[in-house]
């Protein structure tokens, strides 16, 4: 279970470095630009990690069985 919560607190780190270099980048471009870019590296960080987190599982799993 710790395990669990160092691994949301990393991945809540991650989530706001990429917020703040999103928002440093956008001060010259705007907001709408800064919305759609966020959400776009949101939508990739979320997937990447939703694909590891499958993989973990499935290697976790195979290994518990085997």
């Amino acid at each position: 279970m710790n395990h669990f919560f160092q691994s949301l607190r990393r991945h809540m780190g991650v989530l706001r470095t990429v917020f703040y270099k999103t928002a440093a980048e956008t001060q010259n471009t705007g907001c709408r630009s800064f919305i759609e870019s966020y959400r776009n590296r949101l939508f990739v960080g979320i997937f990447s990690k939703l694909v590891f987190f499958i993989l973990m599982h499935i290697t976790f799993f195979s290994f518990h069985l085997f």
